[in-house]
């Protein structure tokens, strides 16, 4: 099995249980902030667009690739956006249709990596992991969308929905 067949089982088993817990949220307000000691936690319709700035910033434009997924808005959800200024509201079916025909579009893309494609550097010339392998890089986006599959999972919990 090449390196990038375990990448996208990973990827995908990653985004399976983001999509869980989305399922779960359907039927709440997706745009409720809960306040937790004082901080305010990011809503449904946040986490999930930035999702979909992630997949375009850490799966598209770190791979040298023409994928042309880029929304104008995606940077309110980028790094350092602030919630509480977001302009561009989509409806979530909106938001889940984005997040999954993008991850449809960039899987498709990935398949065509080579192992020896995964060892060079990637095109947005960032470390992770000390490395700035394009591998590297996907192992991060990995991470982070388990980072937030678990932030959902904790919205599902102060929703009242029960999760196992």
């Amino acid at each position: 099995m090449a390196k990038i067949d375990t990448i996208i089982e990973i990827l995908q088993s990653a985004r399976a249980l983001t999509n869980f817990y989305i399922t779960k949220l359907k039927d709440v307000d997706h745009d409720k902030v809960f306040i937790c000691e004082g901080k305010k936690l990011n809503s449904v319709n946040w986490i999930i667009a930035h999702l979909c700035w992630t997949d375009e910033f850490l799966l598209v434009q770190s791979t040298k690739n023409d994928l042309q997924l880029k929304k104008d808005w995606f940077e309110e959800f980028g790094f350092g956006s602030n919630p509480d200024a977001v302009k561009t509201k989509l409806s979530y079916d909106a938001y889940i249709e984005l997040l999954n025909s993008n991850r449809e579009q960039i899987i498709t893309y990935l398949k065509t990596l080579s192992d020896d494609q995964l060892e060079e550097d990637n095109a947005l010339k960032m470390s992770m992991g000390g490395s700035k392998a394009l591998k590297n890089i996907l192992y991060h986006a990995i991470r982070h969308e388990g980072t937030h599959a678990g932030h959902l999972g904790w919205l599902c919990k102060l929703h009242g929905l029960e999760t196992v």
